[in-house]
């Protein structure tokens, strides 16, 4: 009996210490001490993540997979370009970031060990920022992307800006209608939050679960929230053609494109890819996977939230490849990979293979549009 007691009580000092250690750490040294610096304030965009930190707080017990001073996800790189070397940036949001998948699996990293071994002198810098639109993508580049001197710049934008709300009697092309402080919860910053969440992914199954229980509660009584019944009113009035958001969109891509050529960089735009539209079968194998990996299933039974999406990213898609032809801009269609579960790890992000095919299809393009050269590794600048 006390040889139990001596045990359970050198347990219980072990633990204690461990905690006093991580709420030390947690006010003094890292976690809730950073909240006021750990994000960038643009007045007309309230809050936006700074380049990297969308899903790693600065905590020594999480895995880094961004690096100082530029905190952009993946190699480190000098901010001083190599004249030998052609930079490639990508633009975009947790789609390029790379969503529950390692450094090595994302698609910008896939991208520059594609092209490296086939003997172009490439480097890819990942400028994603999770949670970030075309809005953020163009002030960001403008005040930071642009000045570390791209060759190319690549463009992979689309379910974050289509599903900002777009009633014109709201709506503020810079999206600050809808946009708040995102993740500025002070609990976001703690250590114990992240570890839950980036090791268990605790809160994002919680919150998964409240939706599915709420969504069946729903179904069970047959109620229609208000949400839904604005969402049927809103595919049933839908002008896609005459539609602010789709315009603003179209527009940032634009000015970003202004801003490159200004610097003699070239561009890539690209669809976008979703499991929006699978076929059946494919998507009961995606609700497998995800109900594995996460403990939730796809949200197929709002039909009328995708049917929505859907019918904005078709247009969105079609706009880009318009646009791509008036400015004399090559378009990778990545949107046609949207049909396996395979390359796919929710909805909307890519799996490891999905990201590899995304690679390969923009390598594919850079190339036949001579946009790299193994002689030289110079760039061709259309005019």
């Amino acid at each position: 009996m006390r040889k139990c007691i001596n045990i359970f009580y050198k347990c219980f000092i072990i633990l204690s210490i461990l905690i006093a250690s991580l709420l030390y750490a947690e006010f003094t040294v890292y976690g809730l001490k950073y909240v006021k610096n750990y994000f960038f304030n643009y007045d007309n965009l309230k809050y936006a993540f700074p380049p990297g930190n969308g899903y790693f707080a600065p905590s020594p017990i999480l895995p880094h997979t961004v690096h100082p001073p530029f905190l952009y996800r993946g190699k480190k790189f000098d901010k001083k370009k190599d004249p030998e070397t052609i930079r490639i940036i990508t633009l975009g949001g947790s789609t390029t970031y790379g969503f529950c998948v390692e450094t090595k699996d994302t698609y910008p990293f896939q991208l520059e060990k594609i092209l490296n071994e086939k003997g172009y002198r490439v480097e890819v810098i990942n400028g994603a920022v999770s949670g970030y639109t075309t809005v953020h993508s163009l002030v960001n580049y403008m005040l930071n992307l642009v000045y570390l001197e791209p060759d190319i710049v690549y463009i992979y934008h689309g379910i974050n800006d289509v599903v900002i709300s777009d009633d014109p009697e709201t709506f503020k092309t810079d999206y600050s209608h809808v946009m708040h402080a995102l993740g500025s919860e002070w609990y976001e910053h703690s250590i114990i939050y992240t570890i839950l969440q980036n090791r268990f992914m605790f809160f994002t199954k919680l919150k998964y679960r409240y939706s599915s229980l709420k969504s069946s509660l729903s179904r069970l009584f047959k109620f229609s929230p208000k949400s839904e019944n604005s969402l049927r009113r809103s595919l049933e009035a839908y002008d896609p053609v005459n539609n602010i958001l789709m315009k603003t969109i179209i527009s940032n891509i634009r000015h970003i494109t202004v801003v490159a050529k200004e610097h003699n960089t070239k561009l890539v735009y690209s669809t976008f890819a979703t499991m929006y539209e699978a076929s059946e079968k494919e998507k009961k194998k995606l609700a497998a996977q995800m109900k594995k990996q996460f403990g939730r299933k796809p949200n197929w039974f709002n039909e009328e939230r995708e049917n929505l999406i859907a019918l904005k990213l078709d247009f969105l898609n079609n706009e880009i490849v318009k646009l791509g032809n008036e400015l004399n801009v090559p378009v990778v269609d990545i949107a046609a990979i949207g049909k396996k579960a395979e390359n796919f790890v929710d909805e909307i992000h890519q799996s490891p293979k999905g990201n590899k095919l995304q690679a390969e299809k923009i390598s594919q393009i850079l190339i036949a549009n001579k946009m790299i050269y193994k002689e030289s590794n110079s760039l061709e600048i259309k005019e």
